[in-house]
């Protein structure tokens, strides 16, 4: 999901993340503060209605390293992106 600009009323949506059981990983860069300000508002939103679907990384970067966190090898409290999206199931 991207954290483009969303106006307030339509921050509601959200629930519709939550009601399907969404698990979502975001990542940010301290670089970013716009970016990483709207990741944690939708964090948020998402949260309200159902916590713990949403995951945030930080890295003391702007606007990059996708390739840093598809890599196979990055890990985060134990997981790769990879491994972690292989533990839902719809």
């Amino acid at each position: 999901m991207s954290p483009a600009a969303i106006e307030e009323p339509n921050m509601k949506s959200f629930q519709n993340v939550a009601k399907a059981n969404l698990n979502v990983w975001y990542f940010a860069g301290t670089g970013e503060p716009f970016f990483k300000e709207r990741t944690q508002m939708y964090i948020d939103s998402t949260n309200k209605y159902k916590p713990g679907l949403v995951r945030l990384s930080v890295g003391n970067h702007g606007h990059c390293c996708w390739e840093e966190y598809f890599n196979p090898n990055w890990r985060e409290k134990g997981v790769s992106i990879y491994e972690w999206l292989l533990q839902f199931k719809r």
